[in-house]
Order: C-alpha cells, then sequence, then structure tokens
C-alpha cells in the first residue's frame, strides 16, 4: 500500500510537470503566432505604402516614430518617420499632412525646423477638414511664424 502511495504520488507529480511544460509550450506558441501576425500586418501595410498608399505611409510613420514593435522597430527613428509622413502628406492624407508639419515645426526628424512648410502643411490638412490644423494656423499667427505675431489673425481660426 505505501508502495502504491508512492506510485501514485510519483505518477500525478509526472502528470503535473507534464501538463505544466503543455501549458507553458502553449503560451510560447501564442506569443509566436502574435508576433508571426504582427510581422505579417507590418509586411501588408509596408507593401502598401511602398504600393504608394498615403494612409500606408502615415502607419509607417507612426511605426518608426514610435519604436514600438519590439524585435522590429525597438527605437524610434526621427528620421525614418518624417520620410514617410512627408510621402503620406504628398499623396493627400491629413494626417499625414499634420504629422509631417508637427514634425517641421519641431525641428524633428529628416527635414530640420521649416515655420513656413509647417504652415503650408497645416493649412493643406485645415481645408480637409483638420480641426487640430486650424488650431495650429491659429498658434501660427498668435506665435508669427512668419516674424509678425497677429492676434487678430490668430483669433480668426
Amino acid at each position: 500500500m505505501h508502495i502504491m502511495k508512492k506510485i501514485g504520488i510519483k505518477f500525478i507529480l509526472s502528470l503535473a510537470m507534464f501538463f505544466g511544460c503543455i501549458s507553458l509550450f502553449a503560451q510560447q506558441t501564442d506569443e509566436n503566432k502574435n508576433r508571426l501576425e504582427m510581422v505579417q500586418k507590418i509586411a501588408q501595410i509596408q507593401a502598401r505604402a511602398n504600393a504608394g498608399d498615403a494612409q500606408a505611409q502615415y502607419e509607417l510613420g507612426v511605426m518608426y516614430r514610435k519604436g514600438v514593435i519590439p524585435g522590429i522597430f525597438e527605437t524610434p527613428d526621427n528620421k525614418e518617420a518624417s520620410r514617410w509622413y512627408a510621402k503620406s502628406a504628398q499623396g493627400g492624407c491629413v494626417d499625414g499632412m499634420v504629422s509631417h508639419a508637427g514634425m517641421l515645426y519641431y525641428g524633428i526628424g529628416a527635414y530640420g525646423k521649416d515655420l513656413k512648410a509647417a504652415k503650408e502643411w497645416y493649412s493643406k490638412a485645415a481645408k480637409k477638414g483638420s480641426t487640430y490644423a486650424v488650431y495650429a494656423l491659429g498658434k501660427s499667427e498668435q506665435e508669427g511664424w512668419d516674424g509678425n505675431p497677429n492676434d487678430e489673425k490668430a483669433f480668426q481660426y
């Protein structure tokens, strides 16, 4: 009877270890599956961006700007982000226009600080309905991005 208890305990421990390993393997498999899905999604966005899809170009810019994908884009790359935002803006994407203008305003990325160009892109985005771009245009007048602060013009925005 004592031997049966020992065998029973060993058997139960063996089963626990076996199922614990399966659980760990399943967890790793799920992580690998999620990573594979993420890589596939990024590849699709990259392909669309390379084909000229302005929204995909914007999304790729965001990925480079944030550096949020472990093992792929771990470190933000503002130069590459600004290039994709510029392509997106030129392709007519409002979010791309606003992001490109912001990078130009702050002097972040591949193109340096250019308040005149930033204002032009905010203006284009405002004409397409961006409320943030309208705010930025008011700010541009208030701060005098052209060298002449003008509160009256700012208020008109």
